[in-house]
């Protein structure tokens, strides 16, 4: 099957039924040439989750595979990813932050009217070795960002990779179906419509020696920065947390503000995790 027939394959699928055996038999199907992109030791990654109060490295690194029982953007039922942000050495950190909170704030999602209060922790981790990572970003999609320097490096390796195909048809097809199945919006009733982009990423992550994916993270529009998730073992090889934060954000009359209330330094880590917490108020 040429990677268009597979397409039609796939499209044609009811994927309310949740039908995870074709979608992987198609997926195996694909002739793709992936585009890779190299994230190099010491970037910065963080990640956000929806409450405070949390003690041990564990809780704010991937999720335990057993918790997830239903399909995420780039990871099947029970199985687990480190998702995080990131953006360019050269953008402010505020960027990372921002995507954050719009990948997991219910008020940014329910708009500019709504009002109200919410807490997150959020780590904050570094590269100590280069990552190699899966991108996929057809120049069809988000075509008018220009605010993201990962998403243009991402851009022009894509470009390359073009260029020196005989036959780029093939690629194409692929490319683009792929990022679109990254890029659409999914409401969490809907979960059933991660299916084919967490098979695809589930496939490159551990059939092949990739560290994971990444895409642009779609509530912020492709803008900012990128999204990635990664496999449990380079997080916990590859990863070094650095500092946890609480942040609070609020919302009210049109207009959101998100501060910090307070940040832990780890101590004394161990393979357990973190045995002691050094708080402390403080504003930035």
């Amino acid at each position: 099957m040429t990677n268009k027939e597979i397409i039609k394959a796939l499209d044609e699928l009811d994927l309310s039924s949740y039908p995870y055996d074709e979608v992987k038999r198609l997926v195996s199907l694909f002739q793709p040439k992936v585009v890779r992109l190299t994230i190099t030791a010491g970037a910065i990654i963080e990640r956000i989750r929806p409450d405070v109060n949390v003690y041990e490295r564990k809780e704010v690194s991937y999720r335990p595979a057993d918790k997830n029982v239903k399909p995420q953007r780039a990871t099947l039922p029970k199985k687990t990813a480190f998702y995080g942000t990131i953006c360019h050495e050269s953008d402010p950190l505020f960027n990372n932050r921002y995507m954050a909170l719009l990948e997991a704030s219910e008020l940014l999602k329910a708009g500019k009217d709504a009002e109200g209060t919410e807490q997150y922790t959020l780590s904050r981790w570094f590269t100590n070795s280069p990552i190699r990572l899966a991108v996929f970003v057809h120049d069809t999609v988000y075509p008018d960002v220009h605010n993201n320097v990962l998403l243009d490096m991402a851009k022009r390796e894509f470009e390359r990779s073009r260029t020196f195909l005989v036959d780029a048809t093939q690629f194409d097809d692929y490319e683009k179906y792929v990022t679109e199945q990254f890029a659409k919006p999914v409401v969490p009733s809907h979960d059933y419509e991660y299916i084919i982009s967490a098979t695809i990423a589930d496939m490159l992550m551990h059939a092949s020696q990739l560290d994971g994916v990444i895409y642009p993270s779609v509530p912020s529009l492709g803008g900012f920065g990128m999204n990635v998730a990664l496999r449990k073992d380079v997080a916990d090889d590859k990863m070094v947390l650095q500092e946890v934060n609480e942040l609070e954000y609020k919302q009210k009359g049109g207009e959101g503000r998100f501060s910090f209330m307070k940040k832990a330094i780890p101590d004394e880590m161990d393979n357990h995790g973190l045995k002691k917490w050094h708080y402390m108020n403080y504003h930035e």
